[in-house]
C-alpha cells in the first residue's frame, strides 16, 4: 500500500462515497485515502457531524476510543442555529471548539454522543500523569475551507492537538 502522509494545513477533499484507493480527488488529497483503516473490514471515520467518534476498540489496556475527529465549518458561524465561532490558532497550538449541540438538538446540553465522548475522555486529557494522558484518544481537527467558488470546500487538516488550556504541563505541574 502507498504511504499515507498528511501535514497540518494540507487541504483534503472530503466526498461522500469516495474510494479509499484514490490518492487524490479534484486535485486534492483524498480524505478517505488518508483516513481509511488498512483493515477494510473496519468502518471509515466520517466527518458528517461536528464531533465524530468512532466506536471503541478493544486493546491490551481495555476498551478505548481510537480517535475523536472534530470538524468546524467556519462560514456557518454567527447564525441563529450556530451562534458561536470556533477558534483555530494552529501556529500556537490553540483551539476553542464549541461542540455539536445545535439550538434545535433535543435533550440537555452535553447530551450529544460527541460531547459525551469528549467528557468521558476528559480525565485522561487533564491527567497530570503521563501514562494516563497517553490513554486519551487523539484529537484530529478539521476545518472546512472555501476553495474557489465552492463554499462547502474540502476540510483542511488534520491538526493534532498537543495541549489544551487546561492541560497541566508535566514539568511544572501548572496549566499551560
Amino acid at each position: 500500500m502507498k504511504s499515507r502522509t498528511v501535514r497540518t494545513r494540507d487541504i483534503l477533499r472530503y466526498a461522500r462515497g469516495a474510494s479509499h484507493l484514490q490518492e487524490t480527488l479534484d486535485g486534492y488529497l483524498n480524505y478517505y485515502f488518508l483516513m481509511s483503516p488498512s483493515d477494510r473490514s473496519l468502518p471509515r471515520i466520517q466527518l458528517e457531524r461536528g464531533i465524530n467518534t468512532p466506536a471503541k476498540v478493544h486493546g491490551p489496556d481495555g476498551a478505548r476510543r481510537p480517535v475523536v475527529a472534530l470538524r468546524s465549518s467556519l462560514w456557518k458561524a454567527g447564525h441563529a442555529t450556530n451562534p458561536w465561532f470556533d477558534y483555530f490558532d494552529l501556529s500556537h497550538g490553540r483551539v476553542r471548539y464549541y461542540g455539536d449541540h445545535k439550538a434545535d438538538t433535543p435533550g440537555s446540553l452535553g447530551s450529544t454522543a460527541g460531547i459525551k465522548a469528549l467528557l468521558d475522555a476528559w480525565p485522561h486529557y487533564a491527567a497530570t500523569c503521563v501514562e494516563t494522558r497517553l490513554l486519551a484518544p487523539p484529537l484530529l481537527l478539521f476545518r472546512s475551507v472555501t476553495v474557489g467558488a465552492r463554499r462547502a470546500g474540502p476540510p483542511e487538516g488534520p491538526c493534532a492537538v498537543l495541549r489544551s488550556r487546561h492541560h497541566p504541563t508535566p514539568r511544572a505541574g501548572r496549566t499551560a
